[in-house]
């Protein structure tokens, strides 16, 4: 892969005018751009498009619906819905003042019908968000029904809302101005951030401007019709935040502009992949993978995290923007010569498509005779350890990193023998590749760490070891040795007669056949929720083992801690930069088992845990199975637990704040749901009736999805139960208990919601005295656990 040399910029030529203030279109010399009319042309030669040049996003077929239904049944929330569609944010006092004026003969019981209708996508207590598709459609309605009454709408929105911040203003003009067709002024719009982007020296500042980039573009332009000034945001606003959603293809294949390239923040991080190159016998096509580099290969640098936006362009062909990952694999649509690359900041690569391939069938054999540990990078530490441990066994062994992706290497192949780690990190990496290496990672001895779920086609491996705790178990003499012999008998072949009644894991976990027939259940990726819903059912009647779920031997609750690393990670909707600390989080959310301790242990009787706390009497859950999450709790009650908890392990546990809630759901880098980007049906109990599934409508054991699982491998995070966190809904800085009644934060969705609520970044907010049957909590440990 060989580093391109890019043309002079276009948008450098724009610069001038952006900078000096001007409004004008200019011509672009790059004949490899689109056609764009000189300035010179006069307005009524230039050739308009059938309908409007710019539109907000297309609405989906469930917003449509959505509409379709309130008009059916409360046709006077989608008239006040109308009126309000202009502006980004609904407050209260804005949904009050446009009834009162233009539905003067409405009751005032339609704003909160309005308020908690499913037209609202997002509620705050600052105000509600419009679904996008929804309010396109009524601004569009509004416009062509009635020219004057929208004119005066706007004039009454936008003294309403002179109080707003440039940057909410601004977004606002946008949307009146795309629904008008008034592309000149979406443009002097569109300047106007990109002249404020390059003379601001703040950071923060800049990024907060990318943001609003983010969140704005997608409403006045597409692929097909974006303006140049579009093209320029898009790239900026998606290299500084290192965001690859849908919005960032606006961006165009070329080096960023020196004027705003300058004005980049720091990245978040730096990556490094491999792109390799392999013709599909059987498609007959050439597929481009996304690998983990070795010393040997070429890498291309990212600047920003995965997954990454990289524009492929095989010559002679249309080119398109993709998003990369470890393990991605993109069928190229004919045959070339040449590939040309552009990263999202504009840096341009060519793959030569005959070396690579000539590379590729000369790949290094692997010598004879070696034991080889297989790994993902994930584990690189864990195998290193171990195989430092194993030489001190006298059994050599050599760490060999395994890319997703490529095909893994097989037990027997030239005399070596494979011992493959297989941890949680293993089992989400190869899960995540589309082709099926199941039998192939099943050959050799798998070592299995932790509860790392096995793939469809990996069904009790023929040689198995299990050790929970690889690590700290090295360190225990008896499970060592067990583990040593183990090691030695497979190697020698001696092995294959072992009694039936010797022990199934090297930690001496033995579960009954019946569960743990039930377990291999719902590590089986195709089982279908129903059918979770029955497990989790049964294991509560058969007496639930798995860790972190029931209690322990001390008849207090045994919580299953997962180590949160720190350092930085991405918030929220817009990706803010944030750092945390490392932390502990329990990997399920409490049980009925688990809280039930606390009220026979006098809980709500003593004054030690309530202070501050509004305390009422306990309210049965209406779904009381020992292993299903803990509902029917308010704010107060989740941090009485947690304090009496405290206290019974003398450990300083409580609730998670929101923001490290959201880091323990979604890792660093940023992603919409625990397992990803996008959502993928059956990964978590939420309503899947808008995405074409069948809601169970209740709650389900908890850990019953572990194809669900965050980065971190802590379950439930998304649906189930949405969970209490520490922090106040709109003064997330206030952690502290009081009983002001203030509302307080929840996180992850439930069972009740459809997916777009169980989003990692999403929001909601509810009273502290509240109880409902799809409200839980988890909790977490901000210090260091002894012996762990």
């Amino acid at each position: 892969m060989r580093s391109c040399r890019s043309t002079a910029s276009a948008a450098d030529t724009l610069a001038t005018a952006i900078l000096a203030g001007e409004s004008r279109r200019l011509p672009l010399p790059d004949p490899l751009e689109p056609p764009y009319l000189s300035s010179d042309d006069p307005p009524s030669h230039r050739p308009r498009p059938r309908g409007n040049i710019m539109s907000w996003l297309q609405p989906t077929g469930y917003e449509e619906s959505l509409l379709q239904r309130a008009a059916e049944t409360e046709p006077d929330v989608v008239e006040l819905a109308k009126l309000l569609s202009l502006v980004p944010l609904v407050e209260p006092l804005l949904l009050r003042n446009v009834r009162r004026h233009f539905l003067s003969s409405s009751e005032t019981e339609t704003e909160s019908r309005l308020w908690f209708s499913n037209l609202v996508a997002v509620r705050s207590t600052r105000g509600f968000i419009l679904h996008q598709g929804v309010a396109r459609l009524v601004a569009d309605k509004l416009l062509q029904e009635d020219k004057t009454r929208f004119n005066k709408l706007w004039r009454f929105t936008q003294d309403h809302t002179a109080h707003w911040k440039p940057l909410e203003r601004l977004e606002r003009d946008l949307r009146y101005h795309t629904v008008k067709d008034e592309q000149d002024e979406v443009r002097k719009r569109l300047q106007d951030i990109l002249r404020d982007i390059s003379r601001e020296r703040d950071e923060e500042k800049r990024l907060d401007m990318a943001r609003w980039a983010k969140k704005s573009l997608p409403l006045v332009a597409t692929q097909k019709n974006a303006l140049e000034e579009s093209h320029l945001l898009a790239q900026y606003a998606a290299t500084a935040l290192s965001d690859t959603a849908d919005w960032s293809t606006l961006s165009q294949p070329r080096s960023l502009p020196t004027w705003l390239k300058n004005q980049l923040p720091e990245p978040l991080a730096t990556t490094k992949i491999s792109l390799q190159l392999h013709f599909d016998d059987e498609a007959q096509t050439l597929v481009l993978n996304c690998l983990e580099p070795t010393l040997a290969d070429a890498t291309l640098d990212l600047q920003g995290p995965l997954p990454a936006r990289l524009h492929i362009q095989p010559a002679g062909q249309a080119g398109n923007w993709e998003i990369f990952n470890i393990g991605t694999h993109i069928p190229l649509p004919e045959l070339t010569s040449h590939i040309f690359i552009t990263t999202i900041d504009g840096r341009q690569f060519e793959l030569d498509v005959e070396k690579q391939l000539k590379s590729a069938i000369s790949k290094q054999g692997q010598s004879s005779g070696k034991i080889y540990l297989a790994h993902v990078d994930a584990d690189t530490a864990a195998a290193e350890k171990l195989a430092e441990w194993l030489a001190t066994q006298n059994i050599q062994v050599e760490p060999l990193l395994e890319r997703p992706g490529e095909t893994p290497i097989e037990s027997g192949e030239s005399a070596h023998k494979v011992i493959r780690l297989w941890s949680e990190s293993a089992s989400q990496a190869w899960g995540s590749i589309k082709r099926n290496f199941s039998l192939s990672l099943a050959q050799g001895l798998l070592l299995r760490t932790g509860n790392a779920a096995f793939l469809t086609g990996m069904d009790k491996p023929q040689n198995l070891i299990d050790i929970p705790n690889l690590l700290q178990d090295l360190g225990n003499k008896k499970i060592a040795s067990k583990l040593k012999d183990k090691l030695e008998q497979w190697l020698s072949g001696t092995d294959e007669t072992e009694d039936e009644n010797d022990t199934p894991t090297i930690s001496e976990t033995r579960y009954s056949e019946e569960i743990q027939s039930l377990l291999d259940e719902i590590d089986d990726i195709s089982t279908p929720p129903k059918r979770r819903l029955e497990i989790g059912d049964l294991l509560a009647k058969l007496g639930d083992p798995r860790p972190g779920i029931g209690l322990g031997d001390d008849n207090l609750p045994d919580i299953d801690w997962v180590e949160i690393p720190g350092g930085e990670f991405l918030y929220g909707e817009e990706k803010e930069r944030r750092t945390s600390d490392l932390f502990y989080i329990s990997r399920y959310p409490v049980t009925n088992a688990q809280y039930q301790t606390f009220i026979e242990a006098g809980g709500y009787e003593s004054d030690r845990w309530w202070e501050n706390l509004r305390r009422q009497e306990p309210e049965k859950p209406q779904w009381d199975h020992p292993n299903r999450p803990r509902t029917e709790i308010n704010w107060y009650e989740a941090v009485a637990f947690s304090r009496w908890l405290a206290a019974m392990r003398n450990l300083p546990i409580r609730l998670a704040t929101e923001a490290e809630w959201e880091k323990a759901a979604r890792g660093n880098d940023g992603r919409k749901h625990p397992w990803g980007e996008e959502y993928i049906t059956g990964y978590a109990n939420v309503n899947e009736s808008s995405v074409g599934g069948k809601p169970l409508e209740q709650t389900t054991t908890v850990g019953l999805y572990p194809q669900g699982a965050s980065p971190y491998g802590v379950m439930d995070m998304a649906g189930n139960v949405w969970e209490w966190c520490l922090n106040k809904a709109d003064r997330p800085d206030q952690v502290g208990a009081d009983a002001s009644g203030d509302t307080r934060v929840l996180r992850g969705g439930s069972w009740i919601y459809d997916p777009l609520y169980a989003r990692t970044d999403n929001r909601y907010g509810s009273f502290p005295d509240v109880r409902l049957n799809h409200w839980g909590f988890r909790l977490l440990l901000p210090a260091p656990i002894s012996g762990r």
